[in-house]
């Protein structure tokens, strides 16, 4: 199934983002897709995470 949109590239000068929490085998994954939908390279951007809602942390160093 397609993941939900966050960023649509209207908003994000070409830059879609997608993203959700999942959860496989018991363990939470948080899947993103990145889609660039200008017809030029995209470059130099960054993504910050601010909030924790759901007060997760890491178990172990990420993969």
């Amino acid at each position: 199934t397609p993941l939900p949109v966050l960023l649509p590239s209207s908003s994000g000068q070409g830059l879609q983002i997608s993203a959700q929490l999942t959860r496989r085998g018991g363990e939470i994954f948080y899947s993103m897709s990145f889609e660039n939908n200008s017809p030029i390279v995209l470059d130099g951007f960054m993504i910050q995470f601010n909030k924790n809602t759901f007060g997760l942390a890491a178990a172990g160093p990420l993969q």
